[in-house]
């Protein structure tokens, strides 16, 4: 997920909250038993694919999310630009 901050919003604010951290930059892998592996804030490339690979080792691909089910955030709703989905607008 992407979120941009710029201006502040609510929903990415109680993001943070829940993940327990005050700004952003934040990383974050969500896994299928709902655990979440928060990532320091500076990582590394090597660091982020140890992580996933150590995910993967877990649970099998099919435990995932595929990347089109992504549009729209299931943690918080949002549309993964830190703006709040609108629920009924028939989009």
């Amino acid at each position: 997920m992407k979120a941009d901050w710029t201006n502040g919003s609510e929903v990415i604010g109680q993001w943070l909250d829940e993940l327990g951290r005050a700004g952003i930059p934040v990383y974050a892998i969500y896994l299928p038993n709902g655990e979440v592996d928060l990532l320091p804030q500076a990582i590394t490339t090597e660091m982020l694919i140890n992580r996933l690979e150590a995910a993967s080792e877990q649970f099998p691909a099919s435990d995932f999310a595929p990347i089109e089910a992504a549009e729209t955030c299931a943690h918080c709703g949002c549309d993964n630009e830190g703006e709040a989905a609108s629920e009924g607008s028939g989009e």
